[in-house]
């Protein structure tokens, strides 16, 4: 069921971070603000060209599942701090919590805590792109997994491993699919 929402996850999510990926992924709709709490300023929800790649985009129900999935882990791991008490490190942590939550309920870990980078693999070869950028993204994929395992050790915190490995593979995604990421216009 989420297997082709992670794969656009791994493949486009937000070229920033694990967390940053999931949220947009849940909120690319190309509206040019969402509903926001009263007295904070308006979610601006990004508009993604896909260029080259429009088979990568998340269709409406991979939304929804993404954002179900988002909504359960935040819901599981609230933020318990005031405005007053947040702090950077605070909000780092529960970025690396949510994080983790969302992959381990889309099956994205082994039974020994390392990230199914062939399950990632899979995907891709899944993927109806254009035959020489799957294969470039393929390479890519081997590229930065090795680089993710050599830079980022499994017995910290996994979660900076994938977080490269998706950013590696994000950058090399958009650069060979020619996506843009934009904000609306105002």
């Amino acid at each position: 069921m989420s297997q082709k929402l992670s794969a656009t996850t791994i493949v486009l999510g937000a070229l920033i971070s694990v967390t940053i990926a999931m949220v947009q992924t849940a909120m690319s709709q190309p509206a040019p603000a969402a509903a926001a709490a009263p007295g904070t300023p308006p979610v601006i929800e990004p508009i993604i060209d896909w260029g080259k790649c429009p088979q990568l985009a998340p269709t409406e129900q991979q939304r929804k599942q993404k954002t179900d999935i988002i909504k359960t882990c935040l819901e599981l791991n609230p933020l318990n701090a005031t405005q007053e008490q947040l702090n950077a490190e605070m909000v780092e942590k529960h970025r690396i919590k949510l994080g983790e939550c969302a992959l381990k309920k889309e099956d994205w870990f082994n039974a020994d805590n390392t990230y199914k980078y062939d399950k990632a693999e899979n995907e891709l070869k899944r993927k109806d792109v254009e035959a020489s950028i799957k294969s470039k993204l393929l390479e890519h994929h081997e590229m930065c997994r090795k680089q993710a395992v050599e830079k980022f050790s499994t017995d910290k915190v996994i979660i900076e491993q994938v977080q490269f490995y998706q950013s590696c593979l994000d950058y090399h995604a958009s650069n060979l699919c020619g996506i843009k990421i934009m904000l609306p216009p105002q």
